[in-house]
């Protein structure tokens, strides 16, 4: 999950046995049309198996995850895209938090949609395979009184099904749950 809840496991694919490489691609798109700020992802993640470690030859398995954000700019100078980084930056900070001038800062809205699938499938054979899908609707403020300091303030609600199997599983009944997050960050 995109929020960490202590030590409880929501998201898992379970065990997965003879595991000789994973990886993950995909496409990555955004667009920015003033100080409105759009992304997206999908990716694909390929687990590749050990077939020399089998005795029973399991297949290879594909998990599937995307999200889509958006972020708009209430206060200072809206995102850009930093060639050098192959990201876009913060928003900037016009002139540090002073209330007495008038000064605010930079404040954005953020909205983002997220499901992750780490159920096995009955064509990839499913043996081994006890995942679940978590989805996350995410909103909150991202506030800047200067360019060193920010401040997250994010609500999320989380929806996680139960894992497939009933012995093994992290996540047996499903869940799903509210989550309000803050957090001060500091980067220099």
């Amino acid at each position: 999950m995109e929020v960490p809840l202590g030590e409880t496991s929501l998201l898992t694919s379970g065990a997965l046995t003879d595991v000789a490489q994973i990886w993950a691609a995909g496409p990555q798109l955004a667009l920015r049309w003033k100080r409105f700020l759009l992304k997206g992802e999908y990716y694909h993640i390929g687990v590749q198996r050990d077939h020399q470690a089998q005795t029973v030859h399991l297949p290879s398995l594909g998990f599937d995850g995307w999200y889509v954000a958006a972020n708009y700019t209430l206060l200072g100078t809206p995102r850009v895209y930093s060639e050098k980084t192959a990201a876009f930056t913060t928003p900037g900070v016009t002139y540090d938090f002073d209330p007495a001038t008038g000064h605010w800062g930079a404040l954005e809205v953020s909205g983002r949609w997220s499901v992750t699938d780490l159920y096995g499938t009955e064509n990839q054979g499913g043996e081994g395979v006890n995942g679940n899908q978590q989805t996350v609707w995410q909103g909150g403020f991202n506030w800047y009184p200067n360019r060193h300091i920010k401040v997250m303030l994010d609500y999320a609600h989380f929806i996680v099904t139960r894992s497939k199997g009933v012995s093994g599983g992290v996540n047996l009944f499903g869940r799903d749950g509210n989550a309000v997050v803050g957090r001060v960050q500091a980067a220099f």
